[in-house]
């Protein structure tokens, strides 16, 4: 965009591998926004096997990770915060590709903090699966739980991660289902359902289903925002659908 931001909304980063750090985004100087999208199988030779942030601030919404690598000292098997300020809000962040490697991996620079604010996310080992060197903060609001979220099938037929049969949908009975921030959804400027509406709150998944879907045998765990949005987000890149 014009003031140097950028948003991704409803994208797939499967399978990458980059030669430094970030196996499928690495953000420098810029804020970068990524919304209802998926990370899955990506590796990095050094830090943060699916994204590497530094410089500009980052938000991630209703983003799922899954099974990514990094090998590097500091590591990062989903992401690594350099310097910055990464906010997570409705996401799954889970299996690592490497049992005993933190998921998320923060270390300042140059006298700058790395901060983690997350909430209203499902981040195995809530406390363990967080690595910190010199400046870094994480900042946990409400709504973190640290239970499997239940995928449907996270490598597929193919018992591969990174290839186009894993399925991060969520089983009957997820802990992800109706536990969102509804007031974290942001607006649909992208119109992904053509109704020229861009004010709305983004209306659809990854795979092009209504959000906002009540399922009726899962107690609300999240919020509402109501009038409009009575009905509560699932956590991750998809809605369930019985």
């Amino acid at each position: 965009s014009e003031d140097g931001d950028c948003r991704l909304t409803n994208c797939r980063f499967m399978g990458n591998a980059g030669s430094g750090s970030g196996g499928a985004v690495f953000a420098a100087g810029r804020s970068l926004a990524i919304v209802n999208s998926e990370f899955s199988g990506n590796l990095a030779f050094l830090d943060g096997g699916a994204a590497a942030l530094m410089g500009g601030p980052c938000a991630m919404t209703n983003c799922t990770f899954n099974l990514n690598l990094a090998e590097g000292d500091l590591g990062g098997g989903a992401l690594a915060i350099f310097g910055t300020t990464a906010e997570l809000v409705n996401c799954i962040i889970w299996d690592q590709a490497i049992e005993e490697q933190p998921l998320v991996a923060l270390q300042g620079m140059d006298n700058k903090w790395a901060e983690l604010i997350i909430s209203y996310s499902t981040l195995k080992d809530l406390t363990d699966g967080i690595t910190r060197k010199g400046l870094a903060l994480v900042t946990r609001g409400d709504g973190n739980i640290d239970t499997d979220p239940r995928f449907l099938d996270p490598a597929g037929a193919d018992d591969v991660a990174g290839t186009l049969d894993d399925d991060l949908g969520l089983r009957a009975g997820s802990p992800c289902i109706d536990a969102g921030d509804n007031a974290a959804v942001p607006a649909d400027t992208d119109d992904l359902d053509l109704d020229e509406d861009l004010l709305e709150r983004i209306p659809l998944d990854l795979a092009g289903l209504i959000r906002f879907a009540d399922d009726p045998d899962t107690a609300d765990t999240g919020i509402t925002d109501d009038p409009a949005y009575p009905e509560i987000v699932d956590l991750g890149a998809y809605e369930y659908t019985p």
